[in-house]
C-alpha cells in the first residue's frame, strides 16, 4: 500500500507543472490586454498581443471576430484559374469583414484542394482524389445555409461525403478542433506540432460564430500548433471548430482594412498577403 501511495503522490506531482502551465496560459488568455471594437451591428473585433512570452510561452498576436448568429455569413471564391487576397475578395463582395478560407494549390493550374461549394453549386477540384488528404485536412466543414452555420464532422472517409450535407455555401478543411464540446485528437506530424501562423472558425452553442487568426513566423507573433489554437477556441466558447489554412495565407480584413500581420513578407506589419483561393465573408 505504502508503494502504491508513493507511486501516487510522484505521478501527481509530475502532473502539476503541467496543470499549472495549462491553468497560467488559460488565466493569461482571459486577463489578457484585449482590445475591442464594435465593427458592425452583432460583429465585433477583438485583438491581443501577448508581447511578454506569457501566452504557451511565446509571443502571440490574436485577432477574433465574433458575430453574432442572425448576421450572414458566406464562402466566396477567386476569379476561376488565378488566386486573390482575402481583402480583394472582401472588397468585390463588400464585405464587413472577412477571413482566409482552405488549403489551394498555390501553383498553376491554381484552385481549392478541398470541397468548396457555393450558392448550392460544387466549385472544388475534381473528383478523382488525387491529391486529396482527406484523413487530415478535410475532416470537417464549415456548411451556411441562409443565417445559420454550422462546423460539422467528415460523415466518412469516402470522398465527398460532403455530399451528404445540404447547405448552400460548404468549405472543407481540418484538422478538426472540436466536436459536441470535444476535443479533437491530432497527428502527430509537424504541421500540427510546431508553431505556425493559424486561422480557424468555430460556432458556439447559441449559433454565434467566431473566427480566430494568430499571427506567426516573426519574432513578435511565434505562431501556435494545433492543439494551442484548440485550447483558444475552447477558451472562446466554441462547441465545435475548424482549422483552416494558415500560414502566410491567414488573413483577417475587416472594413477592407488588414487587421492582422500575414507573414508572407516576414514582417510584422500589413504587407504580406498572400493570394488565396478562396475566403469566408460576414456580409
Amino acid at each position: 500500500m505504502k508503494t502504491q501511495h508513493i507511486l501516487l503522490i510522484l505521478t501527481a506531482l509530475l502532473l502539476l507543472p503541467l496543470t499549472a502551465a495549462a491553468q497560467d496560459d488559460s488565466t493569461a488568455f482571459k486577463e489578457g490586454p484585449w482590445y475591442e471594437i464594435t465593427v458592425a451591428q452583432g460583429v465585433s473585433l477583438s485583438q491581443c498581443h501577448f508581447s511578454e512570452k506569457n501566452l504557451f510561452g511565446a509571443n502571440e498576436f490574436i485577432s477574433v471576430l465574433t458575430i453574432a448568429p442572425r448576421k450572414r455569413i458566406a464562402v466566396v471564391e477567386s476569379e476561376p484559374g488565378t488566386l486573390e487576397k482575402t481583402s480583394e475578395m472582401a472588397k468585390k463582395h463588400k464585405a464587413v469583414a472577412a477571413v482566409n478560407g482552405s488549403f489551394f494549390k498555390m501553383k498553376a493550374p491554381y484552385g481549392p484542394t478541398t470541397y468548396v461549394r457555393i450558392g448550392g453549386k460544387y466549385k472544388g477540384i475534381d473528383n478523382d482524389g488525387s491529391s486529396r488528404k482527406r484523413d487530415q485536412f478535410e475532416s470537417g466543414c464549415l456548411a451556411v445555409t441562409g443565417r445559420k452555420a454550422i462546423v460539422a464532422k467528415a460523415l466518412s472517409k469516402d470522398l465527398d461525403w460532403e455530399d451528404g450535407i445540404e447547405s448552400d455555401d460548404l468549405l472543407s478543411s481540418g484538422p478538426l478542433l472540436i466536436s459536441g464540446g470535444v476535443c479533437e485528437t491530432f497527428k502527430d506530424l509537424k504541421f500540427n506540432t510546431n508553431r505556425h501562423p493559424r486561422t480557424a472558425v468555430g460556432i458556439k452553442a447559441d449559433g454565434t460564430k467566431v473566427f480566430v487568426v494568430v499571427d506567426g513566423r516573426t519574432s513578435k507573433s511565434q505562431g501556435v500548433t494545433m492543439e494551442d489554437i484548440q485550447k483558444i477556441m475552447l477558451w472562446l466558447g466554441c462547441t465545435d471548430a475548424l482549422n483552416l489554412d494558415g500560414g502566410g495565407s491567414s488573413a483577417m480584413v475587416v472594413k477592407g482594412v488588414i487587421v492582422n500581420h500575414p507573414c508572407d513578407n516576414k514582417a510584422f506589419d500589413a504587407e504580406g498577403e498572400r493570394s488565396v483561393a478562396n475566403a469566408i465573408i460576414i456580409k
